[in-house]
């Protein structure tokens, strides 16, 4: 199957020629992110050459590079224009996540057939495998310098007016949060038995699921139990 690098393309030609998109893009990807050789070694180079301050366009990449040349030129007279970079970016994601999805899928085509482990253990290890393709940031080690360039764009996004934040559906919540929920946060609600703990989860749940997917688990109740609940909610 032939592998469409117009995204992986993209990214490296809208850094060389404008590199003020790498930290962005470095709080997006990795060289493991880059399906080819070429790009892989190139991005590793870029980020070494920005980690010690080295100027960064086509011909002073291209000259430090063990890349061919040709390669570069490629590159550039496939890119309409550097401004989409980031979407370049998230097509890169997308396209990783396919080509991830059908490794999967034919891993369990051949395990099937095979019949050499038990089906239960098939679906829990297809499970979690699929909760690794759908994490929306890869799972590594952070450098601090990469963790600041995180921290930058971060800071970018939110003068920009993005959101990082959703609301519990209680505005009083939210005041003593600081506007709701850290999208990657994690909250725990104690209290002592019987005062509503399951009630009020269920309640910001439902809230929270006016904009966003939202998954309940409980270990007390069943479907019924839970669907009772809800319903008294309203």
């Amino acid at each position: 199957m032939s592998v469409d690098l117009t995204a992986e393309y993209g990214v490296i030609g809208s850094i060389l020629l404008s590199p003020k998109y790498l930290p962005k893009v470095r709080a997006e990807l990795t060289a493991e992110s880059f399906r080819t050789e070429q790009g892989r070694a190139v991005y590793e180079l870029i980020c070494r050459m920005a980690d010690n301050g080295d100027a960064i366009d086509p011909m002073t990449v291209s000259g430090r590079s063990s890349v061919d040349r040709a390669w570069f030129l490629d590159v550039l007279d496939r890119l309409p224009t550097a401004h989409n970079c980031m979407a370049y970016v998230s097509q890169m994601r997308r396209d990783n996540q396919y080509a991830a999805l059908r490794t999967l899928a034919d891993t369990l085509a051949s395990r099937s057939m095979l019949r050499q482990a038990d089906p239960a253990e098939i679906v829990g290890e297809a499970v979690s495998e699929l909760g690794r393709i759908g994490q929306s940031q890869d799972s590594r080690l952070v450098s601090d310098q990469d963790a600041m360039l995180h921290f930058m764009a971060h800071r970018e996004n939110l003068a920009q007016g993005e959101s990082f934040t959703v609301s519990t559906g209680f505005p009083s919540i939210d005041r003593i949060l600081g506007s709701g929920f850290i999208r990657t946060g994690l909250y725990i609600l104690g209290a002592r038995p019987g005062v509503g703990k399951t009630s009020l989860g269920l309640m910001i749940a439902d809230q929270v699921a006016r904009s966003l997917p939202v998954l309940f688990v409980s270990l007390e109740m069943d479907e019924l139990e839970i669907t009772a609940r809800r319903v008294a909610n309203v």
